[in-house]
């Protein structure tokens, strides 16, 4: 074993008892006990798995159905760590990396209206403040969902370039990117001077509470509480005042990373959204059963196919509750479920949990769900193809410093694919072209 590899051996080797209860739960791969036994096995040995590395959603759920508490989520993202430095990445994982010339972060920027632009930009510029709320990789992509009232005195901090603390990457077991963000953040957060830290996506919050220093040693000298926690005592204290009942039945979709969070916060959604007035109808599998949005489904092969085809899997079981909406807690499955809902032609509209305490205090969301969508289509249409014909088939995300980068000049980078792209589709005809192209291709599968 490598020293690389013993730094980060997070598995609890001695505690398992290669049981296998913890694939036999699983509400993905639902394993038979003895095959779940010989899938441990492969996997404790560095073996080719038959199910495990390829299936998995990454969605922290094995952990917590494990008797012995090994950990048996971090062997998997061990394997996926071997992977990683062996062969790389897929092309597609480019535009995740925000160190990359064409990502996400900045492509999206390019697109966003004026009033987005300015929010990321303080967020990269935020001012010394006793409370900051991180906006980090996943909310900058939907800054939006951030404008109102209720927060228009919070600092903001942090963008794609704080690599979402490291949580986006853990789920990967990109273990070594893990570390430089847990760094990165430690830096960046440092010269604030905060007392308390509220992440606005509840995967910052585990990292900064949890991960980062009980697994990477990265210690923080503040207070972390999770933004949906700090919002709820806001309500009880009077502070955000609710003025009406929202008169709507959702469904909730519990996140992986609130699965990590513990028990406490599914109780705690569950109880701002009461705050509401909505009345709450439970998805078949939800708390430490819930199904990924999709995104988790993009680990084990680095297919969008997977992705999406996974995000329809979630819409169909939102669906069969009956409710009028689908409400969700963390930035990246809005993103990912809105992406998924235009391709696959869902009608079931999607509300961040913010958006609905909106309503209760008498405001009305920007609700730009699917403009930032097609928007995300549009950079993914573009940017994989270029890449694959710029480089080799493999990819490594480079190191990065604590110190956060200038470089504009991604800013000013305009593919020759996005310039093509981007006015098809402002038009519908085009746009429910490839929605009816994506489902065939789908269907195919």
């Amino acid at each position: 074993m490598s020293e690389k590899q013993e730094i980060y051996s997070f598995f609890k080797r001695d505690s398992c008892t290669e049981c296998g209860d913890c694939l036999v739960k699983c509400p993905v791969m639902q394993l038979s006990p003895p095959e779940a036994k010989k899938e441990i096995r492969r996997l404790i040995n560095s073996e080719k798995t038959k199910y495990v590395l390829a299936k998995c959603t990454t969605c922290f759920s094995c952990n917590i159905y494990c008797p012995q508490k090994a950990d048996p989520y971090e062997l998997i993202l061990m394997r996926w760590f071997d992977r990683y430095r062996k062969n790389g990445l897929g092309q597609t994982m480019k535009l995740l990396s925000p160190n990359h010339p064409r990502n996400l972060w900045s492509a999206l920027w390019k697109k966003f209206p004026e009033d987005e632009r300015e929010k990321i930009q303080s967020w990269a510029n935020p001012q010394k403040s006793d409370l900051v709320i991180i906006g980090g990789g996943m909310t900058s992509l939907v800054p939006y969902i951030t404008q109102s009232k209720i927060l228009e005195n919070a600092t903001f901090v942090g963008t794609g370039d704080f690599w979402t603390s490291g949580g986006l990457y853990y789920q990967l077991g990109l273990f070594d990117v893990v570390e430089q963000a847990g760094r990165r953040v430690e830096k960046q957060l440092g010269k604030l001077g905060a007392k308390k830290v509220i992440p606005f996506y509840v995967g910052e919050y585990v990292m900064l509470k949890r991960i980062l220093p009980q697994k990477f040693g990265i210690k923080f000298n503040f207070q972390v509480q999770p933004f949906e926690e700090w919002l709820l005592e806001k309500i009880k204290k009077g502070e955000v005042k609710l003025k009406s009942k929202v008169k709507m039945k959702v469904t909730l979709h519990d996140s992986c990373w609130s699965k990590a969070a513990g028990e406490e916060f599914f109780e705690t959604v569950r109880n701002l959204l009461n705050t509401t007035g909505v009345e709450l109808v439970e998805m078949k599998h939800h708390k430490e059963n819930a199904l990924c949005c999709g995104f988790g489904a993009g680990a084990g092969r680095y297919s969008m196919l997977d992705i999406i085809s996974y995000a329809g899997k979630r819409f169909k079981e939102a669906e069969e509750t009956g409710a009028d909406a689908l409400a969700v807690h963390c930035a990246g499955c809005l993103w990912i479920m809105s992406v998924a809902k235009e391709l696959l032609g869902a009608k079931m509209p999607i509300y961040h949990i913010f958006e609905i305490v909106q309503l209760a205090a008498g405001e009305q969301p920007l609700h730009r769900h699917s403009e930032r969508a097609w928007d995300i289509i549009g950079t993914v249409l573009a940017h994989p193809i270029a890449n694959i014909v710029r480089t080799g088939k493999k990819y490594w995300i480079a190191p990065f410093p604590p110190e956060i980068e200038t470089r504009t000049e991604q800013l000013e980078d305009k593919p020759l694919l996005s310039k093509l792209i981007n006015p098809l589709l402002k038009r519908n005809s085009v746009k429910k072209l490839i929605s009816k192209t994506f489902r065939i291709i789908l269907s195919l599968r």
